[in-house]
């Protein structure tokens, strides 16, 4: 969805329909996944990494861990800050991540969510036009 949103940092929003499209799209994009889908997503990413045999009540407190660090992210980023951890570009891919190594990344992920809410937050205080000193 954040692909055909252009330069927003630097290019005002043009008028109240585009504010407000861009808002819902920033809503959705902000939509939190559920535990279920976090409980699945973190189970096949440490699936990857040798586990041993783990008792039944230590795997559902490091479920807990995992959702309490993860909740109120959206999906999307936290299968992005995942796929970011396990790639090359990430030199300690070849350790456990820890939660708040997935959540920290999955914030970083949503920066385009955050230059829009920005752009749409400059729109309401100036309108088309921003100041001189924010172009």
């Amino acid at each position: 969805m954040t692909a055909s949103w252009r330069d927003l940092p630097s290019t005002p929003l043009a008028n109240k329909i585009e504010r407000d499209m861009l808002m819902t799209q920033c809503a959705a994009l902000k939509t939190p996944a559920t535990h279920s889908w976090i409980a699945g997503r973190v189970a096949t990413m440490l699936a990857q990494y040798f586990t041993g045999n783990v008792p039944e009540q230590m795997v559902e407190a490091i479920a807990d861990d995992w959702n309490q660090e993860l909740k109120g992210l959206p999906a999307w980023a936290v299968s992005m800050a995942v796929r970011w951890w396990m790639g090359a570009g990430n030199k300690h891919r070849h350790r456990k991540p820890l939660p708040g190594d997935i959540a920290e990344r999955a914030h970083f992920e949503m920066w385009r969510v955050r230059h829009a809410e920005r752009a749409v937050a400059n729109f309401d205080k100036y309108g088309s036009e921003l100041p001189p000193y924010m172009r």
